[in-house]
């Protein structure tokens, strides 16, 4: 909908390519990987709504500079590994297909972003004692952020105006 609404008032003209851009992919380690394999037996309750629709299948809390998964699919771990900020796409190729628990702590890289105004600093390690993002995932989770190129889907904006009015 809103596509349209750019067309139409923007005069949007835009398309979609591949482009051949950095990215991190996240590989299996040398030793293979240290999460726990969630067996079907230690599989979380799956919680559901009074329609009956599946709310919640696994729990994946994210704080800055850790991320505590149970039950999770790799999916879930790709998303919150996306926003530690590093500075490129992440793109799975561990060809990990099951859900994993596991805890991943790490120093941000911008120890300038403290805790929120009113909100007490985490009791666990702190940003001096945990060690960068890359480390981290390798030695805690048995994978690896290798840096490569790769294409991916980019947008090509070729011609916008100023919006018309009402």
């Amino acid at each position: 909908m809103l596509q349209a609404v750019l067309v139409e008032r923007c005069k949007l003209q835009a398309q979609v390519a591949k482009k051949e851009v950095p990215i991190y992919a996240l590989v299996v380690a040398k030793n293979g990987p240290r999460m726990h394999e969630v067996q079907p037996n230690e599989m979380p309750p799956v919680v559901r709504d009074q329609s009956g629709k599946v709310v919640q299948e696994w729990d994946l809390i994210e704080k800055r500079g850790e991320v505590h998964g149970r039950a999770v699919p790799m999916e879930a771990l790709m998303y919150a590994l996306s926003s530690a900020s590093l500075g490129r796409q992440l793109v799975d190729r561990t060809g990990l297909k099951r859900k994993y628990n596991f805890d991943l702590l790490w120093a941000p890289e911008d120890e300038s972003e403290a805790q929120p105004k009113g909100v007490a600093p985490d009791a666990g390690l702190t940003g001096a004692t945990r060690i960068s993002i890359f480390a981290a995932v390798q030695e805690q989770l048995g994978l690896k952020l290798e840096a490569t190129k790769d294409f991916v889907d980019a947008l090509t904006i070729e011609h916008i105006e100023r919006p018309t009015g009402n």
